[in-house]
């Protein structure tokens, strides 16, 4: 059942979960953290290719199709569910946009016509959003190290300065997101007491408050 495509039928239970944050806040280490411990599937976002910035609604339309793709190709779990968690979704686009391209990619508008879609969409979906933002001393640390073992360019991550308005940006948008199912994840103590307190049958099924 694990490697079978989803059966075309609305009591299939579907469950998403969206890990956004700054670059360094855990995101992945969650995401492959809570994949393991409830069978679901991690689809990785970068920055929306060149060609949807070109056109107007380009990148909301892109993180659209990148919805509605991942559900179409996932694969039904051994729970009979399909679950996916995303690790980093829209939120990013207007936070990065406006820190290092001079204006966010999506305005408030298209970040709720996407939220609209992945709560009302169809097939039915349940879907959650944590915010992960450890303190800038955690994200340095964690940034340094990669810059010295070549895995960043240089684009002020571990400036002070930065860090605050990324931050800032992020909480923003967290609060206008109309995504009812939301958590603010601080330190990555939390991440991990997050994790722990998970059911054993729905990644979407722990604590989810939005503070």
């Amino acid at each position: 059942m694990t490697e079978s495509q989803i059966p075309d039928q609305p009591e299939l239970h579907m469950s998403i979960l969206i890990i956004e944050g700054g670059d360094g806040t855990g995101k992945s280490t969650l995401a492959e953290k809570l994949a393991l411990k409830h069978d679901a599937q991690i689809v990785h976002v970068g920055k929306p290719p060149d060609n949807a910035f070109k056109e107007k609604h380009g990148v909301q339309q892109w993180y659209a199709k990148l919805m509605m793709d991942s559900i179409k190709d996932a694969k039904v779990n051994a729970y009979g569910e399909v679950r996916i968690i995303f690790d980093r979704f829209h939120l990013g686009s207007y936070v990065y946009g406006q820190v290092f391209r001079g204006g966010p990619d999506m305005d408030v508008k298209d970040h709720s016509i996407l939220e609209v879609m992945m709560d009302r969409g169809m097939p039915p979906l349940m879907t959650a959003m944590i915010l992960a933002e450890p303190s800038y001393d955690t994200v340095k640390k964690v940034l340094v190290e990669r810059f010295d073992n070549g895995e960043h360019d240089e684009r002020g991550y571990e400036a002070p300065t930065k860090q605050e308005e990324i931050r800032h940006l992020f909480n923003m948008i967290f609060d206008l997101s109309s995504i009812g199912r939301k958590l603010k994840l601080d330190t990555f103590a939390e991440h991990s007491e997050y994790y722990a307190t998970c059911s054993s049958t729905n990644p979407l099924d722990g604590d989810m408050r939005h503070e």
